[in-house]
């Protein structure tokens, strides 16, 4: 049992958490999270988003990819991938500030500022070489990109595979 220290408990309680996350099998999960999300349910954008970042925690594997960047309005992409728990880091770019905040909050997530400008080709290369920059990927190696550019949608609906420059 845990003593009466306050410091030693919360010491002892990350411990079991670090230990079951590393044990936990995250790939049976988000192989059985794929399965519910195929589901019909839902609106189209959600049954969209959900595609999509099932396909782009596959395709991270599949690759070996570093990083998955999300280049969200609402964090909703980033929570999205969040919960396959992918093997890659998880880079979300927003240029709203508060979204920035609550990802702080999101599984795997490092949340980065990034000002909307520019096309979408623009806004890609952009998160690509500041994530270079930041130090999160290297030259050479292969990210996924995810994104949500139709602004009447709301639906994370493009995602593609960048070399980092």
């Amino acid at each position: 049992a845990v003593g009466h220290n306050p410091a030693e408990a919360v010491h002892t309680l990350a411990r079991v958490a670090q230990r079951a996350d590393e044990e936990f099998d995250h790939r049976a999960w988000a192989v059985r999270l794929g399965e519910h999300a195929a589901a019909p349910s839902g609106t189209h954008e959600s049954a969209i988003t959900d595609a999509m970042t099932m396909a782009s925690w596959r395709v991270a594997n599949e690759i070996d990819a570093r990083a998955i960047i999300c280049i969200t309005r609402s964090g909703a992409t980033v929570r999205s991938i969040a919960r396959f728990r992918p093997g890659a880091r998880i880079l979300g770019f927003s240029s709203d500030e508060r979204t920035v905040r609550q990802l702080t909050m999101s599984w795997g997530a490092t949340p980065i500022l990034m000002p909307e400008q520019g096309s979408y080709e623009q806004m890609v290369m952009k998160a690509v070489v500041e994530a270079r920059d930041l130090g999160h990927v290297q030259s050479g190696e292969l990210v996924a990109v995810l994104a949500g550019f139709d602004a009447q949608s709301h639906a994370t609906d493009v995602l593609r595979l960048v070399p980092v420059p």
